[in-house]
């Protein structure tokens, strides 16, 4: 029964749901169900709230641009106001985006620029296990999530992806100018960062600083391992600082 009233800020924020169901988060009156390994953007100045309206704790893990908006003093808040009846409960996940390179040729949704908000975690993994069966096994497997109309990040100052290990699976240490947060939404195994090892489970979170070689390894011998991230790529791009260097193999 709890609730966060409306409310719209100047920092994009998105929500990758970790735990429990029932919750939900309405975006510009799109109501969006927030169901275990979903991610949710609540792009800049949009109005929002949440509500739960299951019978178990709902935790998601929030990811915000607040720093970069704080240090060209842009941050802002509107006040709170009673939350409105959402104008639907489809959002256009469900609807109008459900096959990739496919898109509405007039969308019933309002034009926000923000034509997708939510990225369901069923739709994902589908899409990754698809990707692993078809690709060579040396061949790491990864998605972006990206706006469906222009194949641009989801938020302009935050990127997103997910990475399917295989079993055993090492990938190439690689490194770039960005900042990484990592949630691992399945599986076991244990990441490389710098000179830390980290040792991960389903449920944990971890950080790459920028330019620290970062590689990850999947210990179970039978199962993938699903990484979820997010990162400040897209910023440092539109910045001019951006870049990247792949480990070659000893």
């Amino acid at each position: 029964g709890e609730a966060a009233p409306s409310h719209h800020h100047t920092p994009a924020a998105l929500r990758l749901v970790v735990q429990g169901r029932g919750a939900f988060t309405t975006v510009d009156g799109v109501k969006c169900a927030m169901e275990p390994g979903d991610l949710i953007i609540t792009p800049p100045m949009r109005w929002h709230d949440h509500g739960h309206e299951g019978s178990e704790p709902v935790v998601w893990l929030d990811g915000l641009d607040i720093p970069l908006v704080r240090s060209v003093d842009a941050s802002w808040a509107s006040k709170m106001r009673p939350a409105r009846p959402p104008s639907t409960s489809i959002d256009s996940s469900q609807d109008e985006f459900t096959a990739a390179g496919l898109v509405p040729r007039r969308s019933r949704y309002a034009d926000t620029g923000y034509p997708q908000v939510r990225w369901p975690w069923a739709t994902v993994r589908r899409a990754l296990a698809s990707m692993a069966a078809a690709a060579p096994a040396d061949q790491p497997v990864a998605l972006s999530y990206v706006n469906p109309k222009t194949g641009a990040p989801p938020l302009p100052t935050m990127g997103c992806e997910c990475q399917w290990l295989r079993p055993g699976a090492a990938p190439r240490a690689a490194r770039s100018t960005a900042s990484a947060v990592y949630y691992v939404l399945e599986g076991r195994g244990e990441s490389r960062i710098g000179d830390a090892l980290l040792a991960w489970e389903e449920g944990d979170t971890f950080v790459a600083p920028p330019w620290h070689f970062v590689e990850h390894r999947n210990a179970a011998p039978s199962a993938p391992a699903c990484l979820f991230q997010f990162n400040d790529e897209p910023a440092l791009r539109a910045l001019g600082l951006w870049g990247e260097e792949t480990r070659a193999r000893a």
